[in-house]
């Protein structure tokens, strides 16, 4: 029986070890493809990830969002606001 063990989620418990198997070395032909595949993904990233430094670095960005914003603004005509009419005086 193994000590009180502490899980991820908080909670607390104990092991109960019934079998245990020793580890197993796939062989490399067996691995090969898995292999291979994962050093052409890291080097794609690594590619990918140096491109796009690059293209950052020499990008020029504008902020225009208020010239965007005036322009999809409709215009509506400004109506001169009259003065208040004053009342008739009573007689």
């Amino acid at each position: 029986m193994s000590e009180v063990v502490k899980l991820e989620d908080g909670t607390f418990t104990v092991l109960l070890i019934k079998d245990r198997k020793p580890e197993v070395l796939k062989p490399y032909e067996a691995v090969k493809e898995e292999a291979l595949d994962r050093v052409v993904a890291k080097k794609r990233q690594e590619k990918a990830q140096a491109l796009l430094q690059a293209l950052r670095k020499e990008a020029k960005i504008e902020n225009r969002l208020s010239q965007v914003l005036a322009e999809l603004t409709p215009k509506t005509e400004e109506k001169p606001q009259e003065a208040p009419k004053e009342a008739p005086a009573k007689p």
